[in-house]
């Protein structure tokens, strides 16, 4: 995939609000900085106003849908065929809540991350990875979805908690947008850490489902305020392109 940035006024100068560092050849050292640009991204998303960030919010959610509707005219798909995969912001994420309202009134299914301990035959307790689940409109206006009240809990497979959202495979996905901690201007992303989304991600390159005329598309949502300087990258990062205003 073609990683891009749409930035629109960015007035903050990045280079002179993130420290430079050297670029480093260790795994210890790449950690280093990718924990220190994660900090410095959060920072700055953290000093924008609660009213600030709700209207950028919304702004990306109108860039979001022009971009749905690219999406679905480019692979020829229907609104009633295409699964769209968002997720439910934390605090101080890209609020996603007017676009989920415009994909569901269009009639496409909307899916959600679920963590899982057992997702692609990950048998190792300790790992936590996640899987994409289908939420109906009607049980996500009422609020009751349990890994939406509750997105760091870990279930298994036949949890019956999962029986009313069916399981969604990446080679089915029309769209997903994933949430942004940090992002450079090659389209590399910074998450919170853990690897859930790149792991996920890593499905789309095994299936050839990368580039943007394919099935998929792929975009990170971020503040522009979230820039940072390169981001060191790693075997598995797959680049995004990234919506930032």
């Amino acid at each position: 995939m073609t990683s891009s940035t749409s930035n629109s006024t960015h007035t903050n100068d990045v280079s002179a609000r993130l420290p430079k560092i050297p670029s480093s050849d260790t795994e210890d050292e790449r950690l280093a900085l990718r924990n220190e640009l994660r900090a410095e991204a959060r920072r700055a998303r953290s000093e924008m106003s609660a009213p600030y960030r709700a209207h950028k919010s919304a702004e990306l959610c109108k860039r979001l849908e022009e971009s749905l509707a690219l999406t679905l005219g480019i692979t020829n798909t229907a609104a009633c065929d295409a699964v769209i995969a968002v997720y439910s912001a934390f605090p101080e994420e890209v609020d996603l809540c007017d676009f989920i309202d415009a994909v569901y009134a269009q009639g496409c299914q909307v899916a959600f991350p679920c963590m899982i301990r057992d997702a692609w035959g990950v048998s190792d307790d300790t790992i936590q990875t996640m899987e994409m689940r289908i939420v109906s409109a009607e049980r996500f206006y009422r609020n009751d979805v349990p890994f939406l009240n509750n997105p760091l809990k870990r279930y298994n497979h036949a949890d019956v908690d999962l029986e009313p959202y069916p399981y969604v495979s990446a080679k089915d996905l029309t769209m997903i947008v994933v949430p942004v901690v940090g992002f450079d201007a090659r389209g590399n992303r910074l998450g919170y850490g853990a690897g859930n989304y790149d792991r996920y991600l890593s499905q789309f390159t095994a299936l050839g489902k990368t580039d943007q005329t394919k099935a998929c598309r792929i975009v990170g949502a971020a503040f522009a305020e979230q820039q940072v300087e390169d981001i060191p990258v790693e075997e598995y990062d797959v680049p995004l392109a990234i919506l930032a205003l």
